[in-house]
């Protein structure tokens, strides 16, 4: 989870026109490994780097939901280009704080979810729905419906996310 605070759609839409200069193929490809479509993982990215816009762009708490969060964590993994990215972007780092000790069904998960949702819809409309669709009401469990880790399995439209 990250903690800034939405400072305005003119902030995000400078922060999304930076990241379209960002190379992501180090991140594509190690998602790739995961079991992931290309089509799965264009549609990913595009939800990530609009996150990564609001996470950047504030002091609002946000929430990626699981494909997100995984996403983000391979982006991570590259240390200098995330840095350098983030520089690049948001003039700063962006980190990446997990809620500690929350399950991804825990009640300030779930708050953080619907917030980080809300504010997402303000700003880019609806969401994927089976990217965010919303984590994972239609499963169990976030583990049954991310294929345990993020892969981009289960419930909603088959196993790669292709529709």
């Amino acid at each position: 989870m990250e903690t800034h605070q939405l400072t305005g759609t003119k902030q995000v839409t400078l922060a999304l026109t930076r990241l379209a200069d960002v190379d992501l193929s180090g991140v594509q490809h190690k998602v790739s490994r995961l079991g992931w479509s290309k089509s799965l993982i264009e549609r990913v990215e595009t939800e990530y780097l609009r996150f990564l816009a609001l996470a950047g762009s504030g002091t609002m708490t946000v929430t990626p939901p699981p494909m997100i969060d995984e996403y983000w964590h391979a982006h991570i993994l590259h240390t200098r280009q995330y840095a350098s990215d983030c520089d690049y972007v948001f003039g700063r780092f962006v980190h990446h704080a997990p809620l500690a000790g929350a399950d991804a069904g825990s009640e300030g998960v779930t708050d953080s979810s619907a917030q980080t949702l809300s504010v997402y819809r303000r700003v880019f409309g609806e969401p994927d729905p089976y990217i965010w669709d919303i984590m994972a009401q239609d499963c169990n469990s976030p583990s049954e419906c991310y294929g345990g880790g993020g892969g981009g399995g289960g419930c909603l439209g088959g196993p790669t996310g292709d529709d």
